[in-house]
């Protein structure tokens, strides 16, 4: 090839990739191509239709050149990367690994999206070969499994750790990799664990306090407490409010033994915030993070609100000490109420049975209800998707009708006809939640809130469309935050009733089922601890990761319940016309998340029960055999279907046997 075509086609690969760059993809590939087909040898044009066209997804263009590309091109470290990303898309998990051979670090670290296309691959072959470990799970011993999981996972890993130099990246990887997977997130969490504190001794202060904030969230404390000796002797770390946060977190939930230290640093890091020469942060979170971690300080030191106010900060929470009138608790369920024909009783008679040691000791118990008009249930049918009625009926009776091949609920009325009018009935006639029909269902002498989400809407709703665009997540949270904050006047109303001030609070959602476990114990035991301004939450693995806490269920001393009732003004200062508090607040309108910072705020002592011990599910509306007995028994003899009549039979009889 001469020098006057090579220029040309240089221009030619130019002219791609502008057309590339102002959003023409498929164009700029077709081009690309086109040019590759007469000049294999030419680099550029090569390299830049891989880009195109792996970058834009799934594609065949690069298997077609790949045939006649030289070995030379096959050689270089980018072609091979964008190679192994191709055959990663396409899940040819072995040749994607023979690709990124030889693809080190150093070899692209001066092209940033190519560094982190190789840290993504890496971190994918580490989480296919955690797939393939599992697969040869009855080949192995469990001991056997274990180590080859970690091995083959922290040897592909290490070096995906080792080479981040950027905080939120770092951070990103680490999040990425365990709370977006939950299917395996235990163990991936278990394999960041022990790599974490091998972390070289070069690694800066912002990272490891990164890498210490991950492990406070996960509860891996040994490896914590590991990195937390390691930040203790670098001086910088106390400026880190990233370091700061996670620490008072660690020496409350995992090591008491640091509660001097965390206040100390604490102290520390809010002078270094406050000062005229304030420290800068390379990682995005510790702007937010510094904000708390001074409001928490100046709550401890009982400030007035114009202080909080003057750095940004949510407004505090103070609460004027009631007589001693005895212990007097107060159950509240939150949120819509779908299924209350078949949770409300459950939850009630849970609830009451586990409390029942405290009411004989003296205790005093009320019970609320704060929700919304509409229930929230979807009216079924006839002419809606079989799948709409296939996700209500008893797990049996849907695999059962698998092979059915049913489109529509109207296919199904023959073959199960009671069963169906009697859903097709509950969902017309539960659309509209009232008092009366409450109480019924869950206390006779409970304190109702109902309100309607037109009010919710003009009241906060499309402020928060205005601010975040529409956003479900996020507007349902404003909802939770409105039935949470409604227990006030349910509460008052309480204490006028019992003539003693409501002492606890224990908040729990209304679609929750299964309930079982010892919380009367948990509940005692955090009373008879003399303890002030604490709280005891469901624990939810995801949540922690986004520096929440669970909120399925929340039992509370006074003072952490009065910080509560205020979190829904809370959040509406966040987003208020002119307000003075902090942007960097709107980052925890996700779940969980602005709960955890106005307690952490607060100074509320935290406390996590595992599913261990408080079980539960949360209920999608599918009924049980037992829920639809009569209506099955119906269905033994009205169905269409032969087959379908004697398994009915057998269901009922089974199910009798078993009562």
């Amino acid at each position: 090839m001469d020098e006057e075509t090579a220029i040309s086609l240089d221009d030619q690969v130019s002219q791609c990739v502008a057309v590339r760059d102002a959003g023409d993809h498929r164009s700029a590939a077709a081009s690309l191509e086109a040019i590759v087909a007469v000049a294999p040898h030419h680099f550029r044009a090569t390299l830049e239709l891989l880009v195109v066209t792996v970058m834009s997804g799934r594609s065949t263009v690069p298997d077609k050149i790949l045939a006649r590309m030289p070995a030379e091109l096959q050689a270089h470290p980018h072609i091979r990367l964008l190679i192994a990303q191709h055959h990663s898309q396409h899940g040819r998990i072995s040749d994607a690994v023979h690709w990124l051979a030889g693809v080190s670090q150093e070899s692209v670290e001066t092209v940033p999206s190519f560094s982190g296309i190789r840290r993504e691959l890496l971190a994918t072959l580490a989480g296919h070969s955690i797939d393939l470990t599992n697969s040869l799970a009855a080949i192995l011993p469990s001991h056997e499994m274990e180590q080859a999981r970690l091995a083959v996972a922290q040897v592909i890993l290490q070096t995906v750790i080792n080479s981040e130099n950027d905080p939120d990246q770092f951070f990103f990887h680490l999040q990425k990799w365990t709370f977006l997977t939950p299917d395996r997130l235990h163990l991936r969490a278990d394999i960041f664990a022990q790599m974490l504190i091998q972390l070289p001794a070069h690694m800066s202060a912002d990272l490891l306090s990164t890498a210490f904030a991950y492990l406070v969230a996960t509860r891996r404390w040994g490896e914590a407490r590991t990195i937390a000796d390691r930040l203790l002797a670098m001086p910088e770390s106390v400026s880190d409010p990233v370091f700061a946060k996670a620490l008072l977190a660690f020496a409350e939930e995992g090591d008491r033994s640091f509660a001097a230290t965390a206040s100390h640093v604490m102290a520390e890091c809010s002078a270094r915030l406050a000062s005229d020469n304030p420290p800068a942060f390379r990682r995005s979170a510790a702007k937010l993070n510094g904000i708390e971690v001074r409001a928490r300080k100046l709550r401890r030191e009982l400030r007035p609100p114009e202080d909080f106010s003057a750095i940004g900060a949510l407004a505090p929470t103070y609460s004027a000490k009631a007589a001693d009138a005895g212990p007097h608790l107060y159950v509240g369920l939150f949120g819509q109420v779908r299924f209350g024909r078949y949770l409300l009783d459950p939850i009630s008679t849970y609830l009451k049975s586990e409390l029942q040691g405290f009411v004989e000791r003296g205790g005093s118990l009320s019970f609320g209800v704060a929700t919304w008009q509409d229930s929230g249930q979807r009216e079924l049918q006839e002419a809606d998707g079989y799948s709409f009625l296939q996700d209500l009926i008893p797990q049996p009776i849907a695999d059962r009708l698998a092979t059915y091949r049913l489109m529509s609920v109207r296919d199904a009325m023959p073959l199960i006809p009671t069963i169906t009018n009697r859903l097709l009935d509950e969902c017309r006639h539960t659309q509209v939640i009232d008092a009366e029909t409450l109480r019924s269902q869950f206390d006779r002498d409970a304190f109702i809130s109902i309100d309607s989400d037109a009010t919710f809407l003009a009241e906060f709703g499309n402020r928060l469309t205005e601010v975040f665009g529409e956003s479900t997540p996020l507007l349902n949270q404003g909802r939770m935050w409105n039935r949470i904050a409604a227990h006030r006047s349910l509460v008052k109303q309480a204490e006028e009733n019992a003539g003693r001030p409501v002492t606890h609070a224990l908040l729990i959602r209304s679609d929750l089922t299964g309930l079982a476990g010892p919380l009367g114990q948990h509940l005692e035991s955090r009373i008879l601890s003399g303890a002030t301004n604490w709280g005891m939450f469901d624990h939810d693995p995801h949540a922690t990761y986004i520096e929440g806490v669970g909120d399925r269920y929340m039992i509370t001393d006074r003072v952490a319940f009065d910080r509560l009732m205020d979190g829904y003004e809370l959040m509406r200062s966040i987003v208020a016309p002119g307000t003075a508090v902090d942007p960097a607040y709107r980052v925890r309108f996700f779940p969980h998340a602005h709960l955890r910072t106005i307690l952490f705020e607060h100074g509320t002592e935290f406390h996590e029960i595992l599913r261990s011990s408080i079980q539960f599910e949360i209920y999608r509306g599918r009924r049980t055999v037992e829920q639809l007995h009569a209506e099955i028994a119906q269905d033994a003899e009205k169905s269409s279907d032969k087959d379908l009549r004697n398994f009915f039979a057998s269901l009922v009889a089974s199910s009798a046997a078993s009562a």
